[in-house]
C-alpha cells in the first residue's frame, strides 16, 4: 500500500515540520519517511482543509481515512460477494494496522555479538507483528553478520540472519504483504557480529501490527 499526497492547489505546499515542499500534483512518500510524516501536524492540517488529498495507491481516501493512513492507522472495509462462500448478504471486515519502522546507524566497538541500540521493539498487547523488510549495510573491512531476534521474555523464539560483505555492501529481504513474525508482547531486536573492530553500519526493519 502506497502513501501518496495529492496537492489540490495551484502552488507548492511547504510542510514545515518535515522540511518537504510538495509540488503541484502527486507526491509519493518514501517508506523511509513514513515516521517523519506520521509525526507531522502540518500535513494533517493541510489534509483537513482539503489542500491535500491522500491516495493509497488504488483510490483517493476521505479526510478521516487519509489522516489515519498518514499517521500509520488505517481502516478499510472489504466487501465479499455471496459466492463462493454460500452466505446471505456481504461479509464486512475491518483491518486496523500500525506501521512500525526501526532505522539506526551505529559504530562497531567490539568483535563479539552485541545489541544495536535503538532497534528494540515490543509488540503491542493484543496485536501481531508482520515483518515487511530487514536490511543492513556496513563499511567495515571484514564481513558482518546481523541477526533479527524475537524474544518471549528471556526466551529466544526465532532468528533471521543477514550477512553483509563489508566495504559498503548492503543486503536485505522484503516481503510486500508481510510475514507473520512476532506475537503479542514479544520483543524484537537486532544484534551485530563484525569480523573486525572497525567501521560503522546501518540497519533497519519494518512491518505492521494487526
Amino acid at each position: 500500500m502506497s502513501k501518496i499526497l495529492i496537492n489540490n492547489t495551484a502552488s507548492p505546499i511547504l510542510i514545515s515540520d518535515t522540511g518537504v515542499n510538495l509540488p503541484v500534483g502527486n507526491y509519493t512518500i518514501a517508506p523511509t519517511s513514513y515516521d517523519l510524516f506520521a509525526a507531522s501536524s502540518d500535513v494533517i492540517i493541510q489534509i483537513g482543509n482539503s489542500n491535500l488529498t491522500v491516495n493509497d495507491g488504488s483510490a483517493n481516501l476521505s479526510i478521516s481515512d487519509g489522516t489515519d493512513l498518514i499517521k500509520g492507522l488505517y481502516s478499510r472495509t472489504v466487501l465479499q460477494g455471496t459466492s463462493p462462500w454460500n452466505v446471505s448478504g456481504n461479509i464486512t471486515a475491518t483491518l486496523k494496522y500500525s506501521d512500525i519502522q526501526k532505522n539506526t546507524e551505529f559504530t562497531i566497538t567490539t568483535k563479539s555479538e552485541a545489541d544495536i541500540s535503538g532497534t528494540s521493539y515490543t509488540v503491542t498487547t493484543g496485536k501481531t507483528f508482520y515483518l515487511t523488510s530487514f536490511a543492513s549495510s556496513s563499511d567495515s573491512p571484514s564481513p558482518v553478520s546481523f541477526r533479527l531476534k524475537i524474544y518471549n521474555g528471556a526466551t529466544l523464539i526465532n532468528i533471521v540472519k543477514l550477512n553483509v560483505a563489508g566495504n559498503g555492501a548492503t543486503n536485505g529481504f522484503s516481503w510486500e504483504n508481510g510475514i507473520l513474525f512476532a506475537n503479542s508482547t514479544y520483543t524484537i531486536k537486532v544484534t551485530v557480529e563484525p569480523g573486525a573492530v572497525k567501521g560503522s553500519g546501518w540497519v533497519m526493519f519494518s512491518g505492521f501490527e494487526v
